[in-house]
């Protein structure tokens, strides 16, 4: 709890004023900033879209420095991510570069790259609305 200090000074008196002290006990209500369902929803986009390119850069990390797809994690992140890349597989004339057991899969990087666009694309036709709003208040 916060005090405020009141001084009450009299005017036009003789003898000279008297300063006259009280304690007032002073409450302050906070207020809750709570966001809006349009920034919630822009922060959920953004958040499928980290874990997705999360994935998907371990997908590429795995197969650059040829991860064994016989061993259980590679396997799962392999097996989680190859419906993500797959709509990539023929984009380009090379799948990957292979030298050895590492690949360099030029399909992962695409996905990773066309994905974050559209959770970029999303997250700005979310955000249309809040911006108008904004707009017509000012106006």
């Amino acid at each position: 709890m916060q005090y405020a200090k009141h001084v009450s000074v009299r005017h036009n008196s003789y003898p000279p004023a008297r300063v006259e002290r009280t304690d007032q006990q002073v409450t302050t209500e906070q207020q809750e900033i709570q966001p809006s369902t349009v920034s919630r929803t822009q922060q959920i986009v953004y958040t499928i879209y980290g874990l997705v390119a999360g994935l998907l850069f371990i997908r590429f990390v795995f197969a650059l420095l040829g991860a064994n797809p016989a061993n259980g994690i590679a396997d799962f992140i392999y097996t989680v991510t190859h419906p993500l890349v797959s709509p990539f597989a023929t984009l380009f004339g090379v799948d990957s570069i292979v030298y050895k057991s590492s690949r360099f899969e030029f399909q992962t990087l695409a996905a990773i790259a066309i994905y974050g666009l559209i959770a970029w694309a999303i997250a700005r036709l979310v955000g249309i609305d809040k911006d108008a709003a904004h707009r017509d208040l000012r106006m």
